[in-house]
């Protein structure tokens, strides 16, 4: 973000991004200018202003395009991954697409613990066919997860054991 100096924008208004947590021209790009006129002394010319200078210090940084081809090409790589139960698949469009964050909440007990260890496991299939990765991140904000579950489910779907420490040493 420091670029725009070059591009005419002050060092106090480039201050201010950074103190709202913009610290690039691709981010800068990304906000909307209600966030950005909502920055302490900037306004909508100032805005304006600043997106302008921003575009010549870097031109790609706010938009990318892609042909048809290519934004097909680009969905043919992503994957479904089971959740272990047909009907829940089916509701996903035939799993969780990888590539994506998925997002589930729920009260206590309703499964999404169950669900998210029986995917950490799922997600391995893949790699043990050739066609994947088999990388998961498990983000676990209630500290709910269980290596002794992932074995369990593992076992289920015949996973190899060396494939699943992926998912539960640090």
């Amino acid at each position: 973000i420091e670029r725009l100096v070059k591009a005419g924008v002050s060092a106090a208004d480039i201050q201010q991004l950074q103190k709202a947590g913009i610290a690039t021209v691709g981010i800068l790009f990304r906000v909307t200018t209600k966030i950005l006129r909502d920055i302490r002394g900037f306004n909508k010319a100032k805005v304006a202003t600043i997106l302008q200078a921003a575009s010549k210090v870097d031109s790609k940084a706010g938009v990318t395009f892609q042909s048809g081809i290519e934004a097909r090409n680009g969905r043919m790589k992503i994957m479904k991954i089971s959740t272990g139960s047909d009907a829940l698949n089916s509701i996903f469009g035939g799993g969780v697409e990888t590539g994506s964050i998925t997002e589930i909440h729920g009260e206590f007990g309703m499964g999404k613990t169950q669900m998210m260890h029986t995917l950490a496991v799922t997600a391995q299939l893949r790699m043990q066919n050739g066609s994947g990765g088999g990388r998961v991140i498990f983000m676990d904000t209630d500290n709910t997860f269980t290596p002794e579950r992932i074995k369990t489910i593992a076992d289920r779907f015949d996973v190899d054991g060396h494939e699943v420490r992926h998912v539960t040493e640090p």
